[in-house]
């Protein structure tokens, strides 16, 4: 009977053991395959945050491209405008009266309006607040500016303006320079300021 039970008790350990060993087995593979899981899933999560990173810093820097390329449209239509108003000014200056190309300067006057009218629109667009502001107030002085010359020159040149009249639109016209001066180096200041805020930014 002693001898019949020890094959038995030994069959049954060994079975008992290997099912020990598989279910340790298998619970460390779970294990193994769990933590592979977690570690797939910070990796893709680490690749997702770099990607969005990269992703920003590409748009910051498609960012600055347009609103530097703005910001430099703006100033040098500012700038065309300011010489085409000075060339229509110079109207009247001219020996003959009236000029014969003083046509041909107020429509180059008026095209320069327009294209510096176009170039503040876009940086009020492009932003931020503070460039735009400024923007606004570039398109103000450059429309008052040609709106003197133009009362000016015509007005001088039909005899519609009284001497007087004709004295302060002059004054006002030389006087508006400090004020295309003034808005000019606040555009570019506070331009300069925007531009490096996007490269600042986190």
């Amino acid at each position: 009977m002693g001898d019949l039970l020890t094959p038995i008790i030994s069959a049954a350990s060994a079975l008992l053991g290997v099912g020990l060993t598989g279910t340790i087995s298998a619970r460390s593979d779970k294990r193994k395959d769990k933590a592979l899981e977690r570690q797939q899933v910070h990796q893709e999560s680490v690749q997702e945050r770099t990607h969005i990173r990269e992703l920003h810093a590409e748009h910051k820097k498609w960012l600055r491209e347009q609103r530097l390329a703005a910001y430099q449209s703006l100033l040098t239509a500012m700038t065309q405008a300011r010489e085409a108003n000075w060339q229509y000014f110079n109207v009247l200056q001219s020996t003959s009266s009236p000029s014969p190309d003083a046509q041909e300067r107020r429509t180059a006057a008026r095209q320069a309006r327009s294209v510096a009218s176009q170039a503040s629109h876009t940086v009020q667009l492009e932003g931020p607040e503070p460039v735009s502001a400024v923007a606004v107030r570039c398109l103000a002085i450059m429309e008052l500016e040609y709106e003197r010359v133009a009362t000016l020159v015509e007005g001088t040149l039909t005899n519609n303006l009284s001497q007087q009249r004709e004295a302060d639109l002059r004054a006002e016209f030389r006087e508006g320079d400090q004020e295309y001066k003034d808005v000019m180096d606040l555009l570019v200041e506070t331009a300069r300021g925007a531009l490096g805020e996007i490269l600042a930014v986190d």
